[in-house]
């Protein structure tokens, strides 16, 4: 990234949180929390892109996961296809995450997607509800943290706030004095609750007295009557709505959890994972790659035959591989399949002991190759980039574009037992593979990761890096290095919570 200047909220918008860290190395880390509203008719996507094109950072931190990206890149492209003109894109829902999306991707800025799945948290919040025990349901300061979260998201200052340098509440009435814009999300809400409170005082006059149009005035006598004269099954009834009250507290409260606490902790580790990332690579323990690679079978298959880089084909794992461990691989990808081939190739044509590199992904983000060329400027040219990217200007509807950073240790495993089949809808091959890590202590550190065109790893150990000089690299002080800058895209009722946790996180 761009050399540091310096940055003051005084600059930013009034939706903007910004705190520093020091972490252990006394290298200083900058967040900066951009509150937004998904929906059109707000000035959020014009204020995210200020925010990355001022604070220029190392990394943007996205409230996404990959299917959530893929939509709306999808939806952006269609868009261009549609109008030549600019201004109705960017006008969907999401317009504020494209915001950011293209601005970092326009930066060379990492880009880490940082939030769950989406389609997790409706099963995860029935079962907090339905297969929670009693305990669970009924624990009072559980319920109280929910239900107190709210006004502190809003920056009312009910609870504690961040801890650490240049640590600040957004304020929802200052953001909100700044852009009426982001009320667009509550008209709906708003009018439901009206019509609620409509009803609830229509009930209420006709059970309290006379009916719409008696006056209200009810006399002690007329109120014992009516007491009496009510049916016995009315304290029923009562007993009812009161159960029901509580139930949808205790629903409203875990909703709170899933949708708001747990996804604040989540963000918050995304954004401390991208400030170490970025800090890693800075120091060489790192490697940030990106290339092209194509989801189309024939394309893949043809460029696996390309000459590649030489070195261990290697396939990226989410978490690392323990010394002997075997591990499931299901591979339908082109890439994965084309990868598999080579090794099985390597081995006399059985892919059973073939040998290949497993390395761990610490961030990974595809995307349209189409769509990329379109946010930077349409470069072209073969070769590699600057900044590791491979396979520029290959933009047709099957290339996808992949910016990963990678650990440069190795695990070297072996395949150990395959089985070959269709997969259910579309009958393209896939394979199960169970491979076995081998038992190294210490394994092996890559002098250089590149990309086969085929879209896989190659890992060149050639003049390994030793244990020592690796040592020596974490261990030195880091208190003169720039600080890294981190901008986190986030949903205005994530942003305080957002804010708050990574003052405590680990870095």
């Amino acid at each position: 990234a761009p050399a540091p200047t310096a940055t003051t909220t005084s600059t930013l918008p009034a939706c903007v949180a910004a705190l520093t860290r020091v972490d252990a190395r006394g290298r200083r880390h900058e967040f900066y929390v951009v509150g937004t509203v998904h929906t059109p008719g707000s000035a959020s996507a014009a204020e995210v892109r200020a925010v990355v094109e001022t604070v220029r950072p190392d990394a943007v931190v996205l409230e996404l996961d990959q299917e959530r990206l893929d939509a709306i890149v999808a939806t952006d492209l269609a868009l261009a296809l549609a109008t030549s003109t600019s201004s109705t894109r960017g006008a969907s829902y999401g317009a504020d995450f494209l915001a950011g999306a293209s601005a970092a991707e326009s930066a060379r800025a990492l880009v880490v997607l940082g939030d769950a799945k989406a389609r997790s948290l409706p099963d995860e919040l029935r079962r907090r509800v339905f297969d929670a025990s009693a305990r669970e349901l009924l624990d009072a300061p559980r319920l109280l943290r929910s239900l107190t979260h709210i006004p502190n998201a809003l920056g009312l200052g009910l609870g504690p706030g961040p801890r650490g340098g240049g640590a600040g509440a957004v304020r929802f009435p200052d953001v909100v004095r700044e852009d009426p814009g982001k009320l667009a999300p509550l008209r709906g809400p708003s009018l439901v609750a009206l019509v609620a409170l409509i009803a609830t005082a229509y009930d209420a006059a006709l059970s309290g007295g006379g009916g719409l149009g008696g006056g209200g005035d009810v006399t002690a006598a007329t109120a014992t009557t009516l007491a009496a004269a009510s049916p016995p099954w009315r304290a029923l009834l009562d007993v009812i709505d009161v159960a029901f009250d509580a139930a949808a507290l205790l629903v409203f409260g875990r909703a709170v959890e899933v949708l708001l606490l747990d996804r604040d902790d989540v963000l918050a580790a995304a954004c401390a994972r991208a400030a170490s990332a970025c800090a890693g690579v800075d120091r060489g323990e790192l490697r940030r790659v990106r290339h092209v690679f194509h989801a189309d079978a024939a394309t893949t298959a043809a460029r696996e035959r390309a000459a590649g880089p030489p070195g261990i084909p290697c396939f990226t794992l989410r978490r690392r591989m323990a010394p002997g461990e075997v591990r499931r691989l299901n591979l339908f990808e082109p890439r994965w399949l084309a990868l598999m081939d080579r090794v099985a190739r390597e081995n006399g044509g059985n892919l059973v002991g073939a040998e290949l590199g497993c390395v761990l992904g610490v961030n990974r983000r595809y995307v349209s190759q189409a769509w990329l060329d379109g946010v930077q400027g349409g470069e072209s040219g073969g070769g590699e980039r600057a900044g590791g990217e491979s396979g520029a200007g290959e933009s047709d509807a099957t290339a996808r574009s992949a910016d990963l950073v990678v650990e440069r240790w190795l695990r070297r495993a072996k395949v150990v037992s395959c089985e070959e089949g269709k997969r259910a809808v579309t009958g393209a091959r896939k394979l199960e593979v169970y491979v076995k890590a081998d038992d190294a202590s210490t394994p092996p550190t890559a002098r250089a990761l590149n990309a086969h065109p085929a879209g896989y790893l190659v890992a060149d150990v050639e003049g390994e890096i030793g244990d020592a000089a690796a040592t020596a690299t974490r261990a030195a002080d880091e208190s003169d290095a720039p600080p890294t800058r981190t901008v986190c895209v986030v949903g205005l009722a994530h942003c305080n919570g957002v804010v708050a946790r990574l003052s405590t996180v680990s870095l």
